[in-house]
């Protein structure tokens, strides 16, 4: 599937009505989400029978876009329960079934959904489980620290790779930790624009431009991970 054909799919995912702005809840454009997964099906591992992890999920955005590029498994993590309930029916609006009795959707791939905490030392998810985690982050805004420690989940997850959206402003200190710490290969892939519309009360501006970049980590060769802290968080 071309890109653009990608991206005309997943404008039918609608975002949060009633953000949390705790959980820094914006919403992943479809142009964004797009990119992202284009760049993993068409310059690196591929996703077609890949299990993917969407960290963060909120409006489902990035795991469904994975799952239209056929991957064989995609488990949405997220901690708020109304981001789930928007993610499955974004999943409906796109004619993707998740969380059958067989867990299997009418064209033979695996949709799923998980309430977790992301960040918790209890997060219920096996280290190396999936091939590959997509994500949207925290920036950290609220919770310090939230885009590391998401970062660190990601990594204990994947066999494979990260792919991950942060402030362009954070690369060096990012790619320095993972690669120094975390033993991965880390690199920033684009440079991209995260168009933020007004979307609280504390908001001045209709929208901002903040640029952020695409990173991805090869954690095929980790030799070790570092293991979970931080507190609760999510995005998107």
């Amino acid at each position: 599937m071309k890109l653009r054909e990608l991206e005309s799919v997943l404008t039918a995912v609608a975002p949060f009505e009633a953000p949390n702005v705790q959980l820094e809840q914006y919403s992943t454009s479809a142009h964004l989400a797009a990119i992202m997964a284009h760049t993993i099906d068409a310059k690196y591992e591929g996703l077609e029978g890949r299990s993917v992890v969407d960290l963060g999920t909120g409006s489902g955005i990035l795991g469904l876009a994975c799952c239209v590029l056929g991957a064989a498994s995609v488990l949405c993590v997220d901690i708020d329960a109304d981001a789930l309930k928007l993610a499955r029916q974004n999943a409906e609006r796109l004619g993707i079934a998740g969380d059958r009795e067989d867990d299997e959707s009418d064209d033979g791939h695996v949709l799923e959904f998980m309430r977790a905490d992301i960040l918790g030392a209890d997060l219920p998810l096996r280290d190396n489980m999936a091939d590959i985690v997509i994500m949207n982050p925290p920036f950290g805004t609220r919770v310090k620290g939230a885009d590391v420690d998401f970062l660190r989940a990601a990594v204990r997850i994947a066999r494979v790779a990260v792919y991950s959206l942060h402030k362009s402003s954070t690369r060096d200190f990012l790619i320095a930790k993972a690669t120094r710490e975390w033993g991965c290969r880390a690199e920033a892939l684009a440079q991209l624009r995260f168009d933020l519309p007004r979307t609280y009360a504390f908001h001045k501006k209709q929208s901002t431009d903040i640029e952020v970049d695409l990173l991805r980590l090869d954690v095929s060769s980790k030799p070790r991970v570092l293991p979970l802290n931080g507190a609760a968080g999510t995005r998107r």
